[in-house]
């Protein structure tokens, strides 16, 4: 542990005691805090001091007005009394700094401790040299502070050694960040045009203040900060310079005519309460909420639906002054929802987590908003902050410009936004759960999270990244693949959790078996209801050997005397309860004679094996993806996969999205995820519109949080808008299919087919709009459990969509008929199974619905599925 002689800055101690105990924090916060952020911050306040140290030693003190480092650092070069190689590492610094400046986000990693701790070390020797030439100095050679954890101690040596050895190239002299909306205008580009806009954003990557690129000022706009950069006649690139900063925003691309009209009333500020930088326009924001003649507007009385609150308990939750006027003109849900998409990404989640909450400080406690001394100019700063990245993007050295300007889907599932970030590196004492609505990131935050420990913390044994269907599991080895290099792969396992259990299961007892097959196990069913005595439909004893006697691994009578039913609606007293176990019995009697098994059977017997040393896993973290569909039988599986300890289990899911498994309990089943919960609430993939039809299909209904708890969808919302989702009617099937052949007529003239996908509920509906569609000339190719492959429309079930995504989405026949479940709610006799059959029907529509990105269009013949509204 680190003590007053510190190894790394001993030798500071007599010459500058002040900038000695700066070094000391940092060592402190990162070997007995571990705290990589704290470290970070600290070393940030060593160089601040040194800084100032410098330029009052240069007699240039410290101006009367606030400076920000960068300008400090500015006066500090201009000087001449510091060489190249230092204002280098001041450089270094700052900007590594910077990232830690929003502490409690856990933005900064041990890698980024390390290298803030050898730069501070670097600046030590050079200052002692300075201010002490005589002095003999003996500098031992750099040491990481060893925090207890061999693992972590082991990794963070070797990353001093490769820095050591490493040459960084050298800062550019202003870092380009880009707005998310460029994407937008972008896509609306012709090729040439684009080529353009990447050609310039390519040299402005390299250095943002290129004299070959001039910023000219724009007439007439109400922030001084717009710029336009001139790419040719048909397109302009408007920009941000904040003056005496070191970093250049591109907002927007438009033709040069176009400028002046889109950036008169914009502005991009820190806001002063939260420190991100933000983006928004007072005119649009003020003409979204405009008096349109509503109910609400006619309501002489009608309060703003934010009357409760001051200005500055607003402001605290990052709503921009210039706004205020706007958000107290929010009278309804309405309006609300107008103004939202207009609002910083930030305060709109902060105003609609209001809505629903007790207090300000709950918002402030939920969202994690900081508080603290905010400075309004120094956006170096600011566009480090969290909530900035999530609409800012630092451009990369490495990155593919042109797969971030067009928002490809392949680079939105490999790009990592600042909300999942703090997931990615975290050291977790025991296993993580992570929940969010769809389009949220969590598969995206999964990924990262296998590939940082695949890199990082796992050296002995393997990672196994698993989910419940083999399609999703082949999308997930694939983006692995592209995150991490051949040798880590070789430490990751990629299958579905079927596919490994049955590897580890056939055997013993079980060996030779078969699985049974839906239309089997129905014969099965049909034989032991000979035993049938208490007048019960089929439906019931399915749903009753599902959800309780498999789900809770209950084997005999005595078992299921005791075993809890809540929710399966039908009350049973001890007797009833025997009768029904005598058809299981016959049930289960049925099975073993013809040497067949269920999944849930072989996922016990895996768990078994393992428990019992037969089987030893070689797993020393396991991450699930779409854990809401596994069973609890599934789950203790996973619990036995990979030894209790930390890092064990990372685990993700949406109760909303279950279409295959029932309502269980992390709790139940062995994994403890308290204070180790984490929501995702921003939706990056589908427009705000397709996400709130999507919420509306989910109306009324109530979700479990995977834990025995309740989850909801509050503050969930999306970052982009687009198209309504739209309905079309047709008068029979083939006009339907008419219908749909013009639909993706202006699809494909817009996009390329494989982004393009119909799907309907069944196979037997796939099978004929695929021939419908190929008879009417539109080629497909059909999602089935293996890759899509070739030039074509994708048609698939709607369970095939899952964690899938695609440009464009038509969900054909979406009428009351095609839909299973419609009808008589007590055609099977059992209410609770018909319930569980429309919640489960409710929220594969949400899944399909949510695999478009930017349209969505619905099919039917008729009267559509009563619960579909289109607000």
């Amino acid at each position: 542990m680190v003590s007053a002689d510190s190894h790394n800055f001993g030798f500071l101690a007599p010459f500058d005691p002040g900038l000695f105990k700066e070094a000391l924090d940092g060592e402190r916060s990162f070997a007995q805090l571990r705290s990589f952020d704290l470290a970070v911050v600290a070393y940030r306040r060593f160089v601040e001091r040194l800084t100032e140290a410098a330029l009052v030693r240069a007699g240039r003190p410290g101006q009367l007005y606030k400076e920000t480092l960068q300008e400090r650092m500015a006066r500090l070069e201009d000087t001449g009394s510091v060489p190249p190689m230092v204002v280098g590492w001041l450089a270094e610094a700052r900007q590594l700094g910077n990232k830690g400046s929003h502490v409690g986000f856990k933005s900064c990693t041990d890698r980024d401790a390390v290298e803030m701790m050898r730069l501070a070390r670097k600046l030590a020797v050079w200052w002692v040299g300075e201010i002490a030439p005589d002095a003999e100095l003996k500098v031992p050679g750099f040491r990481v502070p060893q925090t207890g954890d061999a693992g972590l101690d082991a990794r963070n040596d070797a990353l001093a050694r490769e820095a050591e050895a490493s040459v960084p190239p050298p800062p550019p002299r202003a870092r380009l960040v880009v707005h998310g909306g460029l994407t937008a205008a972008y896509e609306e580009l012709g090729a040439a045009q684009r080529q353009g806009l990447a050609r310039v954003v390519e040299a402005l990557r390299v250095d943002a203040l290129d004299p070959a690129w001039p910023h000219a000022s724009i007439a007439g706009v109400d922030d001084d900060k717009l710029r336009a950069v001139v790419i040719d006649d048909g397109v302009s690139l408007v920009t941000a310079v904040p003056a005496g900063g070191d970093v250049v925003f591109a907002l927007w691309a438009c033709a040069p005519a176009e400028v002046s009209g889109w950036a008169r009333h914009k502005r991009v500020e820190v806001h002063p309460a939260i420190g991100t930088v933000q983006l928004y326009d007072v005119a649009v924001a003020e003409a979204a909420v405009a008096d349109e003649g509503g109910d609400a507007a006619e309501d002489e009385g009608a309060a703003s639906l934010f009357a409760p609150y001051a200005d500055a308990d607003l402001t605290r939750l990052g709503v921009p002054s210039p706004l205020l006027p706007a958000v107290r003109a929010v009278m309804d849900e309405a309006a609300f929802r107008r103004l939202a998409p207009l609002l910083p990404g930030e305060a709109g989640d902060a105003l609609e987590l209001l809505l629903a909450a007790d207090s300000v400080a709950e918002v402030v406690a939920a969202l994690a908003l900081g508080e603290g001394e905010v400075d309004v100019r120094d956006f170096d700063v600011a566009v480090e902050h969290p909530a900035s990245q999530r609409t800012f993007r630092l451009v990369a050295p490495d990155e593919d410009l042109e797969a971030a300007l067009s928002g490809s889907i392949a680079a939105w599932r490999l790009f990592l936004h600042p909300d999942q970030q703090a997931l990615v590196g975290m050291d977790a004492s025991g296993p993580v759960r992570v929940l969010g609505g769809a389009g949220t990131g969590k598969t995206v935050a999964l990924l990262h999270r296998a590939a940082h420990l695949l890199r990082e913390v796992v050296r002995d044994g393997e990672v196994l990244v698993t989910t419940y269907t083999r399609n999703l599991a082949t999308d997930l080895e694939r983006s692995l693949g592209q995150l991490v290099d051949g040798e880590a792969m070789k430490r990751a396992r990629v299958m579905n959790l079927h596919r490994l259990a049955r590897r580890i299961g056939q055997t013993g007892r079980y060996g030779g078996t078969e699985l049974l097959q839906a239309d089997g196990a129905a014969r099965l069913w049909d034989g032991a209801l000979v035993f049938e005595a208490l007048g019960l439909v089929r439906a019931f004893y399915e749903a009753e050997w599902r959800e309780v006697v498999q789900a809770q691994g209950v084997t005999d009578a005595a078992g299921y005397l005791r075993v809890s039913r809540r929710g399966r609606g039908v009350a049973l007293g001890r007797q009833q309860r025997r009768a029904v176990w005598r058809v299981f019995e016959a049930y289960t009697r049925l099975k073993d004679e013809r040497k067949l098994v269920e999944w849930p059977d072989l996922v016990r017997h895996a768990r078994e094996r393992i428990e019992a040393g037969e089987w030893t896993s070689p797993f020393v973290a396991v991450l699930a993806d779409e854990v809401q569909d596994f069973t609890p039988e599934e789950l203790r599986l996973l619990r036995a996969l990979a030894p209790a300890g930390r890092n064990d289990l990372f685990l993700v899911g949406d109760a909303h999205q279950r279409i295959y498994g029932t309502r269980t309990s992390m709790r139940a089943c062995g994994i403890a995820v308290t204070g180790r919960s984490r929501r995702l609430r921003v939706n990056y993939r589908t427009t705000e519109e397709i996400r709130e039809l999507g919420v509306r299909v989910l109306a009324g209904l109530e979700f479990d949080d995977l834990d025995g708890g309740v989850d909801t969808l509050a503050g969930y919302r999306s970052l982009r808008s687009g198209l309504a989702p739209r309905v079309v009617r047709a008068a029979d099937r083939a006009g339907e299919a008419d219908a749909i052949v013009v639909v993706l007529g202006d699809w494909l003239a817009r996009y390329p087919a494989e982004a393009l996908c119909v799907a309907a509920r069944t196979g037997a509906l796939v099978r004929r709009y695929r021939d419908l569609l190929e008879q009417r000339g539109v080629a497909t190719v059909t999602i089935t459990q293996e890759e899509p492959a070739g030039p074509g429309v994708r048609v698939a079930t709607m369970h095939r969509l899952k964690g899938l995504e695609f440009s464009c989405v038509l969900l054909a026949a979406m009428h009351e008929s095609a839909v299973t479940f419609v009808g008589d709610a007590n055609a099977d006799g059992d209410v609770a199974t018909q319930e569980e059959r429309e919640l489960s029907e409710r929220a594969l529509l949400y899944v399909a619905a949510t695999r478009a990105r930017d349209e969505l269009v619905l099919t039917a013949v008729g009267a559509t599925i009563p619960w579909l509204t289109l607000g």
